[in-house]
């Protein structure tokens, strides 16, 4: 079976989750930079399936967008939306 794009991109945001405990501390957060907004249009579609996907901007919590300090809470797990989910940042 061939893999679509966004099943590649989906597997790929997974890995780098992915970790060796033996070596390194589990990962608080996957960065993904998009300066030129090329992914900007298929971030909602990737929310559907990674509901903890964070994304730096104007706050916006129904649509998972804040300034940084909402990103450091939300990472650092003080606010009740976070608390016992493992987030990811874009």
């Amino acid at each position: 079976m061939t893999q679509s794009i966004y099943d590649k991109v989906l597997i790929a945001l997974r890995q780098a989750g992915q970790y060796n405990s033996s070596l390194v501390i589990k990962p608080e957060v996957i960065l993904w930079p998009d300066h030129e907004n090329q992914w900007l249009d298929v971030i909602d579609v990737l929310q559907e399936s990674l509901q903890n996907l964070l994304i730096f901007g104007k706050y916006d919590p129904s649509r998972k967008t804040g300034p940084a300090i909402w990103l450091k809470c939300m990472v650092a797990r003080m606010l009740p939306e976070a608390i016992g989910k493992q987030i990811q940042l874009r």
